[in-house]
């Protein structure tokens, strides 16, 4: 199983995975996909790890488009 997230303003999959890994020390394994701008995480992993990374993204998206 996995989530797509789509991604705000003018960051690329590669930039925001780039950044979380310089920031956070957090690695999203990629999947290919066909969507642009999306980064796809995967649901396999153990709770504990999938639980710390997604509390991480909320605060990285709102950095990366501020309102």
């Amino acid at each position: 199983m996995y989530a797509i997230i789509g991604l705000p303003g003018d960051i690329t999959d590669e930039q925001c995975c780039l950044e979380l890994l310089e920031q956070h020390s957090s690695f999203i394994p990629g999947f290919s996909t066909i969507l642009p701008k999306t980064i796809v995480i995967s649901l396999i992993c153990p709770e504990k790890e999938f639980r710390q990374g997604l509390a991480i993204l909320p605060g990285y998206l709102d950095y990366r488009n501020p309102k």
